[in-house]
């Protein structure tokens, strides 16, 4: 439907004919007319009749001249929003969901580059561990693990995060991580809360079940019991190696893929564009 022929339908309507309307909007009386005969040939009804004395609506216009004019003052509000937009004065928040982790150890740390690039952004972290809508506008940009479906969304593979067992100084003692068993060790391990994951399907294949002391569905939470002495933790290794943890020899665990998500309407818009760019860049030098 062409919106134009709306504006103008409503123009007449409040003007009371055609000869005002095109006065108050700039435009000629055949041009009201044209873009009138357009809206009522897409709808197929009669709205008005022309006379001497201006227009008549007919039952149908009338009906639909009173919605009309609810649906005219919410695109003159979007339309004035995004004159605004435009101009600088008002700049939303570019929205990313993701996991903790991620948003405090490999995003947050290196903000001042992408403020840096454009010093009047503004961004707003979703720690999550569930798929945000982007269709549902939960979301601008999102970074999970896994590949979603859904036509409406753009899917950029990320370098993949790699696993393997790590643990602190203060676990191991005087022993040497090679000498480390893991059977007979204290194992944490992520939770079966999001499925048979790739680290949860390890464990089962290597028959580790009997040496976990602790699952939990927070990676923050595994790498904090590991930091503090508890025990063997399967965690990211970007995030181990940052702080100092030692890897302990174990069977390769498979990599966690990263996917950055966006939705296919946004994928014009300058600022989406840049923080995308600044995404990945980040996540190259995270995990390099």
């Amino acid at each position: 439907m062409n919106w134009n022929n709306l504006k103008y339908f409503i123009a007449t309507v409040e003007a009371g004919s055609l000869t005002r309307a095109a006065s108050h909007l700039g435009v000629s009386v055949a041009t009201i007319g044209r873009h009138i005969d357009e809206l009522q040939d897409e709808l197929g009804i009669s709205l008005m009749r022309r006379g001497r004395n201006g227009i008549s609506l007919s039952e149908a216009g009338i009906q639909l001249a009173e919605s009309a004019n609810s649906i005219a003052s919410r695109l003159y509000d979007w339309e004035r929003q995004a004159s605004a937009l435009s101009e600088g004065a008002e700049r939303a928040p570019i929205r990313i969901s993701t996991t903790e982790p991620i948003i405090s150890e490999i995003l947050s740390p290196n903000l001042p580059s992408l403020f840096s690039a454009s010093p009047n952004l503004k961004i707003e972290f979703l720690s999550s561990t569930k798929v945000a809508n982007l269709e549902h506008q939960e979301a601008d940009l999102a970074i999970r693990l896994f590949k979603p479906e859904g036509d409406t969304l753009i899917a950029k593979r990320l370098p993949d995060i790699q696993m393997a067992c790590f643990t602190s100084k203060k676990y191991l003692g005087n022993r040497n991580a090679e000498s480390v068993e893991l059977a007979e060790e204290k194992l944490l391990v992520f939770s079966e809360v999001y499925g048979k994951i790739a680290e949860v399907k390890w464990v089962n294949e290597q028959s580790l079940n009997n040496a976990v002391v602790l699952r939990s569905s927070s990676s923050r939470a595994l790498f904090e019991a590991a930091k503090s002495g508890i025990g063997i933790a399967i965690m990211a290794r970007f995030l181990a190696v940052k702080h100092g943890l030692i890897e302990v020899p174990a069977k390769k665990i498979p990599n966690r893929q990263a996917w950055l998500i966006s939705h296919r309407e946004t994928k014009s818009q300058a600022d989406i564009r840049l923080v995308k760019r600044w995404i990945s860049t980040t996540f190259k030098q995270a995990l390099a």
